[in-house]
């Protein structure tokens, strides 16, 4: 679900926005996570083949073995005032994170707002703001049709607590195993 940031469509997310739309509508669809945690977001290494076993693992650990709902980290709903947006999300474990020590930082952690013709707003600021939402100011007012996106470019830098009790040990490397933010667009 990354591979429009690596081959450089950084507009073009639709598959991977497609891929989290089927698993909202369609019970038995899940996205377990998205790819560009990983430094080789088309053809992984062996180890992160590992990893992503990992994490499909936990996804079918919890729905088939202990017969549990399972939710990604992922927006459920998006508020605009002027030029303010607020994302509220659903996050499985602990609070959302800011990462730029696993992931290199990316612009703007990752978020992009753009209007109904698919112009970038400029952004000011990206702040998480309490332990499910996170604030988006841009330089101007936000206008019905617009929309909010995340991962649009290469990933970005958001994530939950998960991996600090959960962790993969794939080739004698350990890697936690947060759950990073769904690439999403969301139309306000």
């Amino acid at each position: 679900t990354q591979g429009h940031g690596v081959y450089g469509h950084s507009n073009d997310a639709y598959i991977a926005v497609a891929q989290w739309q089927v698993a909202n509508e369609n019970p038995n669809h899940y996205v377990a996570c998205p790819l560009y945690w990983s430094p080789q977001s088309v053809h992984q290494s062996a180890t992160n083949s590992k990893i992503l076993g990992a994490y499909y693992g936990i996804c079918y650990k919890r729905v088939v073995i202990d017969g549990l709902p399972f939710e990604p980290l992922q927006p459920k709903e998006v508020t605009v005032q002027g030029s303010i947006a607020l994302v509220r999300f659903n996050v499985p474990v602990g609070d959302l994170q800011f990462d730029g020590a696993l992931r290199p930082v990316q612009t703007d952690k990752g978020f992009t707002v753009v209007n109904s013709g698919n112009f970038a707003y400029t952004i000011d600021s990206v702040e998480i703001v309490g332990e499910d939402l996170i604030k988006i100011v841009t330089t101007t007012p936000i206008a019905a049709g617009s929309k909010v996106r995340y991962g649009f470019g290469n990933g970005g830098n958001i994530r939950d607590q998960q991996g600090e009790t959960v962790i993969f040990n794939g080739d004698g490397i350990n890697y936690p195993m947060h759950n990073w933010l769904v690439i999403f667009e969301w139309i306000i």
